[in-house]
């Protein structure tokens, strides 16, 4: 009897081995992804006037199928070119792929909603929207937005916990992204013209 229950644990313990190995042999869908530069200060973040991939950035991929899914950051943080493995959603396999970053803005396969509020904990630039069109794995972004910078500074101590624009036009919302490369387009916004700046409250 323990004959037979030796041979059937050593069994056991090879079909266990065997479907590690396969496990592991299995690849993860993987998309290279740069980001255009720009000429002003700005997840991605600001070294210089580059741009760089932070930990937990995000994409959201969709194919000529409909297929969607969310690809993060794997390698590259802290540099213009980064790689991007599945995380979750479906797997993506028919060309032309398009994505957005960040991932979060995504509502559609051509539509996004850029948030009333954005949050940063120092004031830096977040999650500048970008779009990118590809036939294969590499993926080139190009910005959806504009960026405003502020510089403040005070006679006395002072602290700021937001800052609000308001402008002629919308700012925030739903909109529709047409085009590619260079000539990417966002639509008119559905929302509000005014966007706030939430931060960290800070000394100024």
């Amino acid at each position: 009897m323990k004959k037979t229950f030796f041979f059937a644990a050593v069994a056991a313990i090879s079909i266990l081995a065997v479907s590690c190995s396969k496990e592991e042999s299995k690849e993860v869908q993987t998309f290279k992804a740069s980001a255009e530069q720009t000429a002003e200060n700005s997840k991605i973040s600001l070294s210089g006037l580059q741009l760089r991939w932070s930990a937990g950035d995000q994409i959201s991929v969709y194919d000529a199928a409909s297929n969607n899914g969310v690809y993060a950051l794997s390698s590259g943080e802290g540099t213009n070119s980064g790689e991007f493995a599945h995380s979750s959603g479906s797997s993506v396999s028919a060309a032309p792929f398009s994505a957005v970053y960040p991932a979060s803005i995504r509502t559609g396969a051509t539509t996004v909603s850029l948030p009333a509020v954005q949050h940063s904990a120092d004031g830096g630039l977040q999650a500048l929207p970008m779009y990118a069109v590809g036939d294969d794995m590499e993926l080139k972004f190009h910005h959806l937005c504009g960026v405003v910078r502020f510089r403040l500074s005070a006679s006395s101590a002072a602290s700021v916990s937001s800052i609000a624009v308001t402008t002629n036009a919308n700012t925030n919302g739903s909109a529709t992204i047409s085009g590619s490369g260079t000539s990417v387009a966002l639509g008119t916004l559905g929302g509000t013209a005014t966007t706030t700046l939430s931060l960290a409250r800070r000394r100024v």
